[in-house]
């Protein structure tokens, strides 16, 4: 199954509530391309595709519509087969296994359809936590329609209905912008509404602190080693900036690439180094401006 990177943020909190999210893009994406009946039952015909028999499929629909409408352009996606997430979704999973997923779904995402990529640790890093790249995209506040700010108050030990949120936003107690689809809230100015009128706990730095320990060599070292050992990663690196990746490649393969490549460099370096020598002696002897 297919599904954007940017699920992955919460994965290490709620692993059952990202797959579920996963599942719900997907089949909601696979159903984007049937061409008979209407949206509800393109969406049936897609879960039954995948065998997944939802609760409520026209929640699930509405759910994945706003993570669909929410993908930025550019955005990378990450393929998992359907029995992994049936595997994290119906057993427990201590932190290290979510790890495992989440690197995996990362590397995943940083390959895309190539059979090897050359990358680095803090990329990976920045995937397993659903970052698109190695700046601070934290600091881009998340923005909820109504609907979507009840589920996320709600998902995190809040109690609030839809009509109170719409409510306070009406009377100015909580800020939102008016769009041509409804209301827009910030993230921010959820979470200060919700700890004060819906009863919802105050939030915790958990992820901020998880994805700095995993900044720690000894841990995505360790990760890194489990991907290796138990998932078919191969994973080569010789004294150089970054390492090469595949699932499909094996480690001679990735030595041959990684010895051509630094052929290719120097040759290219001495190339540069000639042309410029040239250009000093052709200055020297007064035939250039």
């Amino acid at each position: 199954m297919n599904f954007p990177i940017t699920i992955l943020q919460g994965a290490f909190k709620d692993i059952r509530s990202t797959v579920d999210s996963i599942m719900d893009y997907a089949t909601y994406k696979h159903s984007l391309g049937l061409e008979f009946g209407n949206e509800s039952q393109r969406m049936k015909e897609s879960s039954d595709f995948f065998n997944i028999k939802f609760g409520n499929i026209e929640r699930a629909m509405q759910k994945a519509k706003e993570i669909h409408n929410s993908v930025k352009k550019g955005t990378p996606f990450a393929s998992v087969r359907l029995k992994m997430l049936w595997d994290y979704y119906d057993n427990p999973k201590k932190e290290s296994d979510i790890a495992y997923f989440c690197a995996f779904c990362a590397i995943k995402s940083i390959l895309g359809n190539k059979e090897y990529i050359k990358t680095n640790k803090s990329l990976v890093i920045a995937r397993m936590f659903g970052l698109v790249d190695t700046k601070n995209e934290e600091t881009q506040e998340k923005v909820f329609s109504a609907s979507a700010a009840h589920r996320y108050i709600c998902s995190r030990g809040g109690c609030v209905g839809v009509t109170q949120i719409t409510g306070a936003i009406r009377s100015g107690e909580l800020m939102a912008e008016k769009s041509a689809s409804g209301y827009e809230i910030q993230e921010s100015d959820l979470i200060k509404w919700a700890v004060k009128y819906a009863d919802m706990p105050e939030p915790d730095n958990s992820s901020a602190q998880l994805m700095q320990k995993y900044s720690m060599r000894y841990h995505i070292d360790n990760v890194l080693l489990e991907l290796q050992t138990n998932w078919g990663l191969k994973l080569y690196s010789d004294h150089s900036r970054g390492f090469y990746l595949s699932f499909t490649k094996s480690l001679e393969e990735l030595a041959v690439i990684n010895i051509e490549s630094k052929s290719k460099s120097k040759a290219k370096l001495l190339s540069q180094e000639k042309a410029k020598a040239k250009e000093a002696a052709l200055r020297k002897l007064g035939l250039r401006g």
